[in-house]
């Protein structure tokens, strides 16, 4: 054979060692599905099945193959999450190959530090796949002079279950204008200057002990319900006046619903974002880095409602009713704009279980006093931007404007405020490092606090 007849067979010799060719979506569009193999996971494939949107015997659809990119993105779990597609001859169709890389940690966290009520100390243990189910497990325990607290909680599946036990003490004081002590804000009563807000009409030691337990369920994708109970006492020591008149047991039962169109963060939960320390759930990091490919809208909603009842011993009995709405806009450079409204009222509510205008009507900044009434409304408004965002982390400035108004005795109170957060995130460390700053309008007063998840 001559060269001329050489070099005419040349491309014929090649195609058997030439890779596969890239087919396009719109050759692969529309035709069956003849095979779908998941192959590299260390997980239980019925964990995730259903997250899986590609069927054999199914028409192939990009939207399909997207989402379940998506799905399993979100289930901060993976390392590495590739979908590919091949076009077959015999017979005419497509073959979908996912390949997934997972993994699992046990992570015992001790910590020790040392604040204005003494030394603390605190053993923290997480859980994550270890038994193959995609499971999430916590233990957390604290200790102070002023406070003791145990957590523990689970997830597997559309189940989670948490619970509970706690004592702590500390000080509250009552102001003439109707402010007390911001119950997420524990003053020690010697460091501080209670006059700055006005006359002071009492002051005590507010001391709490008890539990709680509840039980979540994933209904469907974006909707939840949960059932709860708390049982709680309340004690009363050193007044300057007379002791609150919920001095007993408040014991409870509790129902919510969870709804919505989540964040593109999914599902993620405590446990979830310390897998980031092992890679897990950063399957997607080349999506969180690059723009998107056109603003997307998020929204969410909850219920929620408290019964005390005698059946549990309590010495009180009341109806409270909790609801909340918010959307965010990000937009394709990564900046947020968020929005969020709740409200709350209730029936014969002791003072510890009263509407407060803080965390309870959606508040997010840090103060040092609140209000408290029989309903009450709040809402808040920021807006994230972005200053940095790469393969190592991203660096965030957000600014907000937030108020809220709560009713008693036929009398309204307010609280107003404005504040920033400024923090960086590295995607393989599951907490931001930064401050936060919260000036309360009504008040006259500053804040200045570590910043957690932008979130004071």
């Amino acid at each position: 054979m001559n060269l001329k007849r050489w070099l005419l067979c040349l491309p014929f010799l090649l195609i058997p060692i030439l890779p596969n060719p890239a087919w396009s979506n719109e050759e692969l569009e529309g035709l069956t599905i003849t095979r779908v193999t998941v192959e590299g996971n260390r997980t239980d494939r019925s964990v995730f099945e259903e997250e899986i949107r590609v069927r054999e015997g199914g028409l192939w659809r990009k939207e399909d193959v997207d989402q379940t990119r998506k799905n399993l993105n979100e289930m901060r779990l993976f390392k590495r999450v590739e979908i590919e597609s091949q076009k077959t001859r015999e017979p005419e169709g497509v073959e979908v190959r996912i390949t997934l890389e997972d993994g699992w940690f046990i992570l015992p966290i001790p910590m020790a530090w040392r604040g204005s009520g003494g030394t603390v100390g605190s053993l923290m243990v997480l859980e994550r796949n270890l038994f193959r189910k995609a499971e999430s497990f916590y233990f957390f325990g604290a200790l102070s002079p002023e406070s003791h607290s145990v957590m523990v909680g689970s997830r597997v599946g559309r189940y989670s279950a948490n619970a509970m036990f706690f004592g702590s003490k500390y000080t509250e004081t009552v102001w003439k204008d109707g402010g007390q002590t911001a119950a997420s804000l524990f003053r020690a009563k010697a460091d501080d200057d209670d006059s700055e807000f006005g006359t002071v009409v009492n002051t005590y030691e507010r001391r709490v002990d008890g539990g709680s337990g509840g039980f979540d369920l994933r209904i469907r994708r974006g909707f939840h319900a949960g059932l709860s109970v708390s049982m709680h006492h309340v004690d009363y020591r050193e007044p300057l006046v007379d002791i609150p008149s919920d001095a007993g047991d408040q014991n409870a039962l509790g129902a919510n619903l969870r709804f919505g169109k989540d964040s593109r963060r999914g599902g993620e939960g405590f446990v979830d974002s310390f897998g980031a320390l092992f890679g897990l759930g950063l399957s997607d990091l080349d999506e969180r880095v690059a723009p998107l490919p056109e603003p997307e809208i998020t929204w969410r909603g909850d219920v929620s409602s408290s019964h005390g009842t005698r059946s549990l011993g309590s010495d009180f009995t009341y109806d409270r009713f909790l609801g909340g709405a918010g959307a965010e806009l990000e937009f394709r450079n990564r900046h947020k704009l968020s929005v969020g409204v709740r409200a709350g009222t209730g029936a014969d509510l002791p003072l510890t279980q009263k509407v407060g205008t803080g965390r309870m009507l959606g508040l997010r900044g840090n103060y040092a006093r609140e209000y408290r009434g029989n309903s009450g409304v709040g809402g808040s408004l920021s807006f994230a931007a972005v200053l940095l965002r790469n393969r190592m982390g991203t660096l965030v400035c957000q600014t907000f404007v937030e108020g809220a108004t709560v009713w008693r005795g036929g009398e309204a109170f307010s609280k107003s405020g404005v504040g920033g957060n400024f923090y960086y995130r590295f995607w393989r460390f599951p907490l931001p490092l930064g401050i936060g700053y919260t000036y309360s309008m009504d008040d006259g007063n500053s804040q200045l606090s570590m910043a957690i998840g932008g979130m004071l």
